[in-house]
């Protein structure tokens, strides 16, 4: 049939985290895992620009009905980026995020993630793919 089973998984450093790693390797043509220490919410926004980014952000919590917290509304660099996966994480907002992101605005290392994925799902590659 041509199917082939590909597990994504992000960087996590907790072990916990990493005992999911060697199971998922021995079922899984192919395991893509996000560099060490990168969480989904870091590939969902790195490369993004900060404005995009809190406008993003204040458009997502207008539609949920969310607060916005005023530190993320004003935050710049990495101050914003640590608030806005806080954010994402804590409301469940991975989905919409990436949707709500203008096409010349995605994530730089989600692109590469799920470029990765789709090689792997299509068989240019296999094993454990650290990003």
């Amino acid at each position: 049939m041509g199917l082939r089973a590909v597990a994504a998984i992000d960087g996590d450093k907790a072990d916990s985290a990493k005992r999911f790693v060697e199971p998922d390797r021995e079922h899984a043509n192919a395991v893509v895992r996000l560099p060490e220490g990168k969480a989904i919410e870091a590939a969902i926004i790195e490369g993004v620009t900060d404005d995009v980014l809190v406008r993003a952000l204040q458009e997502l919590s207008d539609a949920a009905g969310i607060d916005l917290p005023s530190t993320v509304k004003s935050a710049v660099g990495s101050a914003l980026h640590k608030g806005a996966m806080k954010f994402v994480k804590r409301n469940s907002l991975h989905g919409p995020l990436i949707d709500s992101l203008p096409p010349d605005q995605l994530p730089v290392l989600g692109q590469r993630y799920l470029r990765a994925l789709v090689d792997a799902a299509t068989g240019k590659c296999e094993g454990f793919i650290q990003l």
